[in-house]
């Protein structure tokens, strides 16, 4: 098309031919130059002062110079024309939308970088004075507002005239080494090149160096700079790693008490205020040594793990670096990769670290969370609370929180779970031994079998247990002295010779010794496990028996017994022995002060007999017991609970 013969449209100038300016931009457009800066310089030389009249010649009609940001193909064409460049001079700086985005959100081409739109100033000419002086040319990494400095000689950017102190700006211009507001006679007379700014000090210059390099508009600055970041980042786009860097800054400086979610925002010009050369520096050292690099982002952030009240987990701990590789914000690749560096952090700072973490964080064996102690000692999650606040385990809980995450030793929690696999509730082991709670209780007196101690017993909805494994070794010694019963032998049952023998405390402990060594014959007529089905000689269990009236006489009549402990010396359940103190048939004392002695015990006995001993004695069901003395005159001395368990007088029954 030829342009020398195109009709301008806009407003002023329709129907007139659009022509070229009568000077080229001198010297011709420089590498990374912007095109805001290259318009300015074809007006200022062309004597137009207005950037507006540049477009206007263009046919662009946008009513600012801004309008230039955004040029469509046609119109950058017709630019390049008026301008007398080459049309690639145009597109080339007009930081189009790329056709592949880092991430969410508006982002533009920068010379063949991706970066996010907002990073770019649009309104203010920043500018070096000393880069002015070098070349009188405005550079486009100038309007990246995450800089603050200019790359190329580092000096600090400014963006204001420092003797009118107005903003330096696009819509007319006097030259870009000059403010186009301070003028004598149209003629400017504050040359900004006149007011050199402090150069940026920093303690890594290496690394911030890299961190400009990545978006160099020379792709072959941008290359070596790729090739300076870690081998595990080598294989992004330096648009990705520029990227990266700002979101850590971003994430590193977000205050403790902001949201949980977010990371520091960019929306107005002085957001970028706190994206100074040194934080710049440091989030590029992070990319060129990444495992150390976040690793040191990472105890940084530890140190105010106090600061984030009321929360948990890995954010108590990183803060708001667990954020970066969330919502989008990296390249995919990039925040796996970020996600693993962290990982390897964790394990890094698992023994050296204070903060209770959860269970994909924890990095260490020798620590348990609720659900997995629970699991380990086979309780509810519930009772383990109960547990450590006993203090019977270690207990490590979050600052800040009642109802925090806690975490157990593994080694306290094993052993706890040896002695509750161990354990078994001790009518559960009377029953399956086949001997009474009083006998369970002489053995355990004795060392016999032992009773379960410790942190153990808190898991467990019984006062008393035994282990199980020194009740099977009893068992054991016993069976093993266990004899098969001869087919025509006469002997009792163990249950019933023990039931035969009168009313009072049983030698159990004696008994089984016995048993156990073989002093008390014992035999069997099917394989069962129990000592009830035991078969013996009831005269030499007599004789085993007369051994315990000596040491009952030792421990003398008046010591003071508890009503378990009577129960079996009287032959009746535990509940009867509290019916007979309120009768007043057992004990001495005033209701509710009762004291029970063995001569009461013993008194008792020789005066009253219950309904079992009396079906015993006389060889009848104990349905029949009532009916049978009430033919022969005979009423029950007392009748307990509601008149269902009658206590009968020795005497009456059995006669002197």
């Amino acid at each position: 098309m030829d342009l020398s013969r195109y009709p301008l449209t806009v407003p002023g100038k329709r129907g007139l031919l659009m022509r070229p300016l009568s000077f080229r931009p001198d010297p011709p457009p420089a590498t990374g130059e912007s095109l805001l800066g290259l318009m300015a310089r074809a007006v200022e030389r062309n004597r137009l002062s207005a950037l507006t009249r540049l477009l206007r010649l263009a046919d662009v009609d946008g009513g600012t110079s801004m309008r230039s940001s955004s040029l469509t193909v046609d119109e950058a064409t017709r630019l390049a024309f008026v301008m007398k460049v080459g049309v690639a001079e145009v597109l080339g700086r007009l930081h189009r939308e790329p056709d592949v985005r880092v991430s969410k959100g508006d982002w533009i081409d920068f010379f063949g970088v991706t970066m996010r739109a907002r990073y770019r100033e649009t309104s203010r000419r920043r500018v070096s004075p000393r880069a002015l002086r070098l070349s009188p040319h405005h550079r486009a990494i100038h309007d990246l507002k995450p800089f603050s400095f200019c790359p190329e000689t580092m000096e600090t950017l400014i963006d204001a005239c420092p003797v009118c102190r107005r903003p330096l700006g696009w819509s007319i211009t006097r030259g870009i080494q000059f403010c186009e507001r301070c003028l004598d006679n149209d003629e400017p007379t504050v040359d900004l090149r006149d007011h050199p700014q402090p150069l940026v000090e920093v303690s890594d210059d290496a690394a911030l160096r890299f961190v400009a390099d990545l978006v160099n508009p020379e792709p072959g600055i941008r290359a070596k700079a790729v090739s300076n970041a870690d081998p595990l980042l080598r294989q992004s786009d330096p648009g990705e790693l520029f990227e990266l860097a700002i979101v850590l800054a971003r994430a590193s400086s977000t205050d403790p008490a902001a949201n949980a979610q977010s990371i520091r925002a960019l929306r107005k010009r002085e957001d970028y205020d706190y994206l100074t050369p040194e934080l710049l520096s440091a989030m590029g050292r992070t990319l060129m040594d990444w495992q150390r690099g976040v690793g040191a982002l990472c105890d940084q952030a530890r140190q105010s793990a106090g600061l984030r009240q009321g929360v948990l987990g890995t954010f108590k701990e990183i803060g708001h670096l667990a954020n970066v590789a969330n919502k989008n914000r990296i390249a995919p690749t990039l925040a796996e990769a970020f996600r693993q560096a962290v990982d390897v952090d964790m394990r890094r700072t698992a023994f050296s670290n204070v903060v209770v973490r959860q269970r994909s964080t924890r990095h260490r064996s020798d620590l348990l969370d609720t659900a997995e102690a629970a699991a380990v000692l086979g309780v509810k999650h519930a009772l383990l609370p109960r547990l450590a606040a006993t203090g019977a385990v270690t207990a490590m809980r979050g600052p800040g929180r009642k109802k925090s995450l806690m975490l157990y030793r593994r080694d306290e929690i094993e052993a706890v779970a040896v002695v509750k696999r161990d354990m078994v509730e001790s009518t559960r082991a009377a029953r399956a031994v086949g001997l009474p709670l009083e006998a369970m209780e002489a053995l355990a007196d004795a060392g016999l079998i032992v009773r379960a101690e410790g942190p153990a017993l808190l898991l467990g909805a019984y006062t008393t247990y035994y282990r199980q494994g020194s009740v099977d070794t009893l068992v054991r010694d016993v069976f093993d002295r266990v004899r098969p019963l001869p087919r025509s032998s006469s002997l009792p049952r163990m249950t019933t010779a023990m039931n035969r023998m009168p009313p009072g405390s049983k030698p159990w402990l004696d008994i089984v010794l016995a048993l156990a060594s073989g002093e008390l014959p014992a035999f069997a007529d099917k394989r069962t496990r129990l000592v009830s089905g035991l078969f013996v000689d009831e005269a030499a269990l007599g004789e085993v028996a007369l051994r315990k009236g000596k040491a009952a006489a030792v421990e003398g009549d008046d010591v003071t017994l508890s009503y378990r402990e009577v129960a079996p010396l009287i032959g009746m359940p535990a509940p009867n022995v509290t019916w007979l103190v309120a009768a007043g048939l057992l004990g001495a004392g005033g209701t509710g002060n009762r004291r029970i002695t063995r001569r009461d015990v013993k008194a008792f006995n020789e005066g009253y007999a219950s309904t079992a001993e009396v079906a015993r004695g006389l060889g009848i069901h104990a349905r029949s017991v009532k009916p049978t003395l009430a033919s022969k005159g005979v009423e029950p001395a007392a009748a307990l609970h509601n008149g269902n368990r009658y206590v009968w007088r020795r005497a009456e029954v059995f006669g002197s």
